[in-house]
């Protein structure tokens, strides 16, 4: 269970997550680093999961899962690329009983905003997206908000917490620039 959120401003993108943990399951498998659900690849790619656990375990473990090429992070390179790569990984794992990817995915780099839903459908952001069992909740409160971008997605997580069991404070917010987590209460 989660909320995770992406805005795209002044030529960078910001996320924002919540670090609720749901099983210890969980905890023990999906805990990359000490900021939880937001990761940060070499190749600065920003990604974030939401859905089932054991299949974000085993995205976390292939490490070339979201390697780009530099000049190749398009939303036509992640369907070509990431999403066939999802597919066969789940498929050795006999994850793909369902026939989606039991995963939604945010990927960020520079000004880019990507989302893959569950269904496979990769989509390039023009200003906002929401992964999670608490994105209705942050795209309401993002809707009626206006003024700083970072802002508005910490408000929304908080939002998404107040009205969503599965999320919960507090918050790691990155942006594709300076590349740094931050811890938000």
């Amino acid at each position: 269970m989660t909320v995770v959120l992406g805005i795209k401003h002044d030529g960078m993108v910001t996320i924002c997550a919540d670090t609720c943990v749901s099983t210890r399951t969980y905890t023990d498998s999906y805990q990359p680093n000490e900021y939880g659900k937001i990761n940060l690849m070499p190749n600065g790619v920003i990604f974030a999961m939401s859905g089932l656990a054991s299949v974000k375990s085993f995205v976390l473990a292939d490490k070339d899962i979201f390697s780009f090429a530099e000049e190749s992070f398009t939303r036509a390179s992640i369907a070509r690329e990431f999403v066939p790569r999802l597919k066969e990984l789940q498929k050795s794992h006999d994850l793909l009983n369902k026939g989606d990817s039991s995963v939604s995915v945010l990927l960020a780099k520079d000004d880019k905003l990507y989302m893959m839903t569950q269904d496979w459908n990769v989509y390039s952001v023009n200003e906002y997206a929401a992964i999670g069992c608490g994105k209705n909740m942050a795209y309401s409160s993002m809707a009626k908000q206006d003024g700083d971008p970072e802002n508005r997605i910490i408000n929304a997580c908080k939002f998404a917490s107040k009205n969503c069991s599965g999320v919960g404070g507090p918050y790691v917010v990155i942006n594709t620039i300076d590349k740094a987590f931050k811890e938000v209460r």
